[in-house]
């Protein structure tokens, strides 16, 4: 396997990013998810919290009366007797694919959209990655090796696997 030399030597070296350029990213997806906050709650008449599933559904279904797409078909397994939500409070979603089928008929399922991809570009990319090197670089410097290289590049160590996939 000609890849297996390649891949050792980029697990040896790491991934280097700018440490600046990661920050500067994160801040301006805050800034951008707070304008979204605030027209989400202009369009919704209210304060809410765009993270919060039950809100969200409160708002979307119950304040602006938008209708949810009908459920999925229950399953042969839910039809069984004794198996059902008799006596319980049905959970109404507002997963992405209902908020996709809701967009046509108010903006602000769009805004929530928008906002749930921006939180999870900055905690995951920005914030996730900048964490990561944080810690390898406390753990790096504990052991008295410098993790953090001149001009602001820092170097994430990976573990790279031809023969599977990961996040």
């Amino acid at each position: 396997m000609r890849l297996t030399p390649l891949l050792w030597a980029m697990e040896l070296r790491g991934v280097g990013f700018e440490a600046s350029v990661l920050s500067r990213a994160s801040a301006l997806m805050q800034q951008r998810m707070r304008a979204i906050e605030q027209e989400a709650h202009r369009l919704a008449g209210r304060e809410f919290l765009l993270s919060s599933p039950d809100q969200v559904a409160k708002v979307l279904f119950d304040d602006l009366k938008l209708s949810p797409p009908p459920p999925p078909p229950p399953q042969a397994a839910h039809m069984q007797a004794g198996a059902g939500t008799a006596g319980t409070k049905r959970h109404r979603s507002t997963n992405e694919s209902v908020l996709q089928e809701l967009c046509s008929l108010h903006p602000l399922p769009s805004l929530i959209l928008r906002h749930r991809h921006l939180l999870k570009m900055a905690s995951t990319y920005c914030d996730g990655l900048l964490r990561e090197a944080t810690e390898a670089m406390q753990q790096q410097q504990q052991r008295a090796q410098r993790h953090h290289h001149p001009g602001g590049l820092w170097r994430l160590s990976t573990w790279w696997n031809q023969c599977s996939t990961g996040t």
